[in-house]
């Protein structure tokens, strides 16, 4: 069926095992398991069905996505990343390489975006 919500010209960029993301107009739309969404939901909230804006995120020209993770990268250049954290895959360890005493630590989930 087809997704209600979305501007027109969304582009679909896929997704993975937790979900899909879609770029429209600068605007990042994800659903799917919502603790790996950006969208602050933990553990255990039902799945987001229809799409919803990730907010909190500067206008967006790319977005990537990881078997439990999402990159994007604003028109600033920054890149943002949410999602699973295990193998470090969201570069949040160290969170301070200045003072890397949690560079050693499992990696928590980034349940919004987080800018690296």
């Amino acid at each position: 069926r087809p997704l209600a919500k979305l501007p027109v010209g969304t582009e679909w960029l896929g997704g993975s095992l937790h979900g899909s993301v879609a770029l429209a107009d600068g605007r990042v739309y994800t659903w799917g398991i919502a603790e790996l969404c950006g969208h602050g939901q933990g553990e255990g909230a039902a799945p987001i069905a229809e799409p919803r804006a990730v907010e909190g995120l500067p206008r967006v020209r790319f977005v990537r996505c990881g078997g439990h993770h999402t990159l994007a990268c604003t028109e600033d250049g920054d890149v943002f990343v949410w999602g699973c954290g295990l193998n470090y895959r969201l570069g949040n360890r160290p969170q301070d390489v200045s003072s890397p005493e949690d560079a050693e630590e499992e990696p928590e989930d980034e349940l919004r975006p987080y800018r690296i």
